[in-house]
């Protein structure tokens, strides 16, 4: 939240500046004319001083690379650059407030007003500026239409009031629609924790303050297994309860410095803490995820339902080193799927075994979707023989060579065809050529009592499967 409100004050820098240089030089003309041009000289020049600096500033907001720390000074810099900007604006009022006789009584009104105006459009994201600045801006009208002595100076004082009054109420009002809209920017409307954009800010803003201290921090992405069973038997409204009870003991048991955040559907993620080495961070955070385990199994009651879930958890451990944070989820989502092929219900730590292997097995899956294309796949014949070493039959085996990969073991690529559907085109193919190989070989007079081909399950669940077996 301060990151986003820090960049609209940064923006609204420039603008101050500009409505402070160019009026002042009138108020330069103007000072002349009454006799005080050095005063308002001196006015000017340090309204000038006080904007080079705010130029300053806005070029100093680095948002790419500004950690917490870095961004907390950066916004108490600002918030002493806006008490001098409205102070000088408040010292040229009581500089021309005095010269009635020339009339710059009444410009002096008009821009104490309009410095008011400025301070309640542009400063409301951060209410440690407008609240005091704006009353006190419109005090100091108060007290000088007062000054005046006159019943039509005690009207004016009480306008200036309710003017001040109304600024003040518009100013917080916008900075309340601001958190709402933020709020609902940020967070999960199921279960009202942060939700992805909160965590990927977050997240960014943990590995700035990383490069900084050198220190060591850990993502835990927790996945519930078999949730999608509850919904499609329980249905929604029971699921969506759930997920609510789950976000419930997630923020119970986590401690105050780590932040968690739902990514969607029942994966949730946290973010730990800082701690000075890398062993220690292990240890905390493989602590941490056996005690969020322990506490997401415990039974559930929903409408009468008892529900009994666990879910699997993968940790990644980061540090200064580590620069991409969409790399830094994956990799976390990488151990959490080895948990869940481990049989569910543990903790896996993300290591660069795990990144090889993953890497192999998508570029596995990427090539075989051109293997048929590119007729890479060859079938070998296994002979079978009787006791008297005659051969009766054969075993249909296939066998893949890639130009990249080089030949990719039948145990490796046939599981990967089975997950992505592949298996059936693939099926299909070594079905029509081991049959054209056996009929090549009944026409030069070879005969087999027996000749088998392998048939996945997934293949002969397929609705064409018999008639495509017909055909052949």
């Amino acid at each position: 939240m301060q990151l986003k409100f820090s960049k609209f004050l940064q923006r609204q820098i420039p603008l101050m500046v500009l409505l402070s240089l160019i009026p002042g030089l009138g108020y330069i003309f103007l000072g002349w004319q009454a006799g005080i041009y050095w005063p308002a000289l001196i006015w000017y020049l340090l309204n000038l001083g006080a904007s080079l600096w705010g130029i300053q500033l806005y070029h100093q907001f680095d948002q790419e690379n500004m950690g917490r720390e870095e961004l907390a000074k950066w916004s108490r810099r600002v918030l002493a650059f806006s008490y001098v900007f409205f102070a000088l604006w408040a010292l040229i009022f009581f500089l021309y407030s005095r010269e009635s006789t020339s009339g710059l009584d009444r410009i002096a009104v008009f821009t104490q007003i309009g410095a008011t105006t400025v301070a309640a459009s542009f400063l409301y994201p951060d209410p440690r500026l407008f609240r005091p600045i704006i009353p006190l801006m419109m005090l100091v009208l108060v007290i000088h239409f007062f000054g005046i002595g006159e019943w039509y100076g005690y009207v004016l004082s009480i306008f200036a009031a309710i003017l001040g009054g109304v600024l003040y109420y518009a100013a917080n009002s916008s900075y309340r629609l601001l958190l709402a809209t933020h709020r609902q920017a940020t967070h999960d409307l199921l279960t009202d924790l942060h939700n992805r954009q909160y965590f990927t800010e977050k997240l960014r803003l943990m590995m700035i303050d990383l490069r900084h201290t050198e220190a060591h921090s850990f993502l835990l992405l927790i996945d519930l297994d078999h949730f999608k069973t509850v919904n499609d038997s329980l249905g929604h409204d029971v699921g969506d309860s759930l997920l609510q009870q789950v976000a419930l003991r997630l923020q119970e048991q986590l401690p105050e410095h780590c932040s968690l955040a739902r990514l969607g559907g029942d994966e949730f993620i946290v973010i730990g803490h800082m701690y000075d080495s890398e062993e220690e961070c292990t240890e905390q955070a493989q602590q941490l995820a056996r005690q969020l385990l322990a506490i997401l199994k415990q039974t559930y009651v929903v409408d009468s339902h008892h529900i009994y879930i666990s879910a699997s958890i993968g940790v990644r451990l980061f540090s200064s080193m580590d620069r991409d944070s969409t790399s830094l989820v994956r990799e976390a989502d990488i151990a959490m799927y080895e948990a869940k092929a481990a049989g569910r219900d543990g903790v896996f730590l993300f290591t660069q075994e795990m990144s090889v292997r993953v890497e192999q097995h998508l570029q596995i899956e990427r090539l075989l979707h051109f293997a048929l294309q590119r007729q890479e796949l060859r079938l070998h014949y296994q002979p079978l023989v009787d006791d008297k070493k005659r051969i009766i039959g054969a075993e249909c085996l296939v066998r893949w060579r890639n130009d990249t990969l080089g030949e990719v073991s039948p145990q490796q690529f046939i599981p990967i065809a089975e997950q992505t559907g592949l298996i059936v085109d693939l099926g299909q193919y070594i079905l029509e050529t081991a049959c054209d190989t056996l009929r090549s070989w009944s026409e030069q007079g070879i005969e087999l009592q027996q000749f088998s081909v392998n048939i996945s399950v997934r293949q002969m669940m397929h609705s064409r499967f018999v008639e495509q077996v017909k055909q052949l």
